[in-house]
């Protein structure tokens, strides 16, 4: 083998090494390039994520602090829960008493003469203009031909079943 073709086989072998080493700086370039791409999505992931922790880290601190809130206001009513919940059949039992007193009250009151007069004339002070046509004859004609003013004819044409007509 000559000079010349030693020569020969160097500058195609060296061709072809810069040929690979060009290829190979190519493809790393892009590999740098889309890392590069990769970090800073990563970096922007990051970010978002520690934003996240942070805003959970104040919620929870709020909600503990609600938690906390919570719990003394709980101990704070307590006893008079637990006075309700021991007392809770006696205060039935004296709620169904004061009902039944209560009932027999009003029971009493609306027998009483006073209450009668006072639903009498409640009942004459509706009557109005009719109240002397009514008096004691409410389911008359003259009382209903009054109250509908109208005539007594004209009241027994549409009600000819009423007392009178």
């Amino acid at each position: 083998m000559g000079v010349e073709q030693e020569l020969k086989s160097a500058n195609d072998n060296e061709e072809s090494a810069q040929q690979t080493y060009d290829t190979l700086t190519a493809e790393t370039a892009t590999d740098v390039d889309a890392a590069k791409v990769r970090k800073l999505k990563l970096e922007g992931d990051l970010a978002d994520t520690r934003k996240q922790i942070d805003e959970m880290t104040e919620n929870l601190g709020i909600a503990q602090d609600s938690h906390t809130a919570i719990g003394k206001y709980l101990e704070e009513i307590k006893p008079g829960c637990d006075f309700i919940q021991a007392n809770l059949e006696l205060r039935n039992s004296n709620r169904a008493e004061e009902t039944t007193a209560l009932e027999k009250a009003i029971e009493l009151i609306k027998g009483s003469p006073a209450y009668l007069k006072f639903e009498r004339d409640r009942e004459h002070a509706g009557l109005g203009s009719c109240k002397d046509a009514c008096a004691g004859k409410e389911e008359h004609v003259e009382c209903k031909a009054c109250l509908a003013r109208v005539e007594i004819a004209g009241y027994c044409a549409g009600h000819p079943g009423t007392e009178g007509c």
